[in-house]
């Protein structure tokens, strides 16, 4: 069996990132089962692919641990530019973009551009640390499908894809 190809950029752990992980792990295995079934009013996941665009590997990990226990395929990238490369060759499969903000190479704006650029219908739902006024300034004349701010929970991710994919608004709200 040959090794998996070498990764085109290196990966940037973070302090701890790797404890973190393994006790993130610890406490899905604990749970044992799919994330919690939809709120009133929403539809229950019919699948689709998401592609996950976060340079950092811990939010990658967890969001697309989430996903797949919420019935959805996943993809991933490290950054803008390893996003809208997946995207195009990928873009027939993919339902929905997860996208980071703040990232090397190529940033999330930039990223959401190129990638509305080859699929103007694609949904996207940008994450950001900054508060969404913040992450909204260089996208004025073109807004996300929706907006997560960092740190979220990921019962919020699924239920947001959810919405999104499914079309419906939510009167959940998460506690």
């Amino acid at each position: 069996m040959l090794p998996p190809p070498a990764p085109t950029a290196p990966e940037r752990p973070l302090p701890g990132a790797s404890r973190l992980l393994a006790l993130a792990r610890a406490v899905w295995s604990r749970l044992g089962g799919p994330v919690p079934a939809p709120a009133a009013g929403l539809t229950p996941s019919a699948g689709g692919t998401i592609l996950v665009v976060d340079d950092e590997p811990i939010v990658r990990e967890l969001s697309r641990i989430g996903l797949e226990r919420g019935g959805f395929r996943v993809l991933e990238a490290r950054d803008g530019l390893e996003a809208v490369e997946l995207f195009r060759t990928r873009r027939e499969s993919v339902d929905l973009v997860l996208l980071d903000m703040t990232m090397p190479r190529m940033g999330g704006a930039e990223a959401f551009r190129r990638i509305r650029e080859l699929a103007p219908g694609i949904r996207v739902l940008l994450t950001s640390g900054y508060t969404r006024a913040e992450s909204m300034e260089d996208l004025a004349d073109l807004p996300p499908d929706g907006f997560l701010q960092k740190p979220f929970r990921v019962r919020q991710l699924v239920i947001k894809v959810q919405e999104l994919l499914g079309g419906q608004e939510s009167n959940f709200t998460i506690k």
